[in-house]
């Protein structure tokens, strides 16, 4: 497995749940990362390592640094490693190490495409040939992707395999210690919470989440809205919030451990997400999978992580306005909210079950590993 980093966000928590759950008397698991990487963090580093599982550190502070791919290369050639599978770009130049030494490459991808550098663009087609399977997210992203040409595909398998979450992993929470969580975070009990977690990025748009508050607290005071994640956005959107008097009513909670994620859903009444472009957010999964209403940007991943009028709202991205009214249309309907929550715990175990994401990911490698 092959990434960056090994951060607490959706790509690396899909990767982490991956290698936890794969069967080991069929695969021998290595992790290779960046740990001098200016990205996002490594916090999974010891989780993985409790596992058992050996981390491989490649040197570099940039992305594609020489002395990193020189201690890959010297990897897989020691180890004779038949599958590199890569998590973010960074597989670019892992694409020849693998073909060099007859290790097949396999790339997930998440998210749709983006408006990316030129130079990436055109590194990505010249070494896509080189690839032997490619995993999407979601059928919009490979659409998506395909449309766009962003690969030149020579014999590729491709496979669309949802991300996953596992029900069991959720503790109890009695009403006893919810209401011990909303005291400790200093929630009343009378407060309606709406939760949004992800990187603050363009991506997540978090502005446009805030810019639906003051019209959802014109018609109902008590609520407050929790922003987990942190990123490069974090002053513009504590200014945005300032600018809009908003600081009793939005609490941007920072990074935090997944045992005060799951808290914080454990407390939430509505999940709301802004973002203008996704894969299959964890995110949303993670607050179905909890019984949570989603409201959320009609963009590629939210539709097939969510079911319209089912188990959520979709409403158009760049547009607070209907965000507000989704909102406030859940505020007001706590039957159509518990209705919708737990409808989504069900889709969660019919669709993006653990035991299905680890069962198709064993077929695929074999899949890829049987061919000439």
């Amino acid at each position: 497995m092959l990434s960056a980093s090994l951060s607490i966000t959706g790509t690396h928590r899909i990767l982490f749940d991956l290698i936890s759950g794969i069967d080991r008397s069929k695969f021998e698991i290595f992790v290779a990362y960046k740990p001098e990487f200016a990205g996002p963090g490594n916090d999974l580093t010891a989780e993985v390592r409790s596992m058992g599982i050996e981390i491989v550190s490649m040197r570099g502070r940039q992305l594609y640094s020489m002395d990193g791919l020189q201690d890959l290369f010297r990897f897989v050639d020691e180890r004779c490693v038949d599958i590199l599978h890569c998590w973010d770009s960074l597989s670019i130049a892992a694409r020849p190490i693998g073909k060099v030494k007859w290790a097949k490459m396999i790339d997930t991808i998440g998210n749709p495409p983006v408006d990316d550098s030129w130079k990436y663009r055109l590194a990505n087609r010249m070494t896509s040939p080189l690839l032997d399977g490619l995993i999407f997210q979601s059928e919009g992203s490979r659409e998506a992707h395909h449309q766009k040409g962003s690969y030149l595909l020579y014999g590729c398998e491709e496979r669309v395999i949802y991300n996953a979450f596992d029900l069991q992993t959720i503790p109890e929470y009695s009403q006893e210690t919810k209401m011990q969580v909303r005291r400790k975070y200093g929630f009343s009990e009378n407060e309606v919470i709406l939760l949004n977690s992800g990187m603050l990025n363009e991506q997540k748009s978090q502005e446009h989440l805030i810019d639906a508050l003051p019209s959802v607290l014109e018609n109902h005071k008590n609520v407050r809205l929790v922003i987990l994640g942190w990123g490069e956005r974090e002053l513009i959107l504590k200014d945005h919030i300032r600018s809009q008097n908003l600081e009793k009513h939005v609490f941007l909670a920072g990074k935090r451990q997944r045992s005060e994620v799951f808290e914080f859903l454990s407390i939430t009444d509505i999940y709301v997400t802004s973002s203008l472009w996704e894969g299959l957010p964890m995110a949303v999964l993670e607050a179905m999978a909890f019984r949570l209403p989603v409201v959320a940007t009609d963009v590629i991943g939210n539709r097939e992580a969510i079911a319209d009028k089912e188990t959520g709202l979709l409403v158009p991205a760049l547009n607070p306005h209907a965000l507000g009214e989704a909102i406030l249309t859940l505020i007001i309907n706590k039957e159509i909210r518990k209705k919708m929550g737990d409808s989504g715990w069900e889709r969660i175990k019919q669709y993006f079950s653990q035991d299905r994401f680890i069962r198709e990911h064993e077929l695929f490698y074999m899949s890829i590993l049987n061919r000439n």
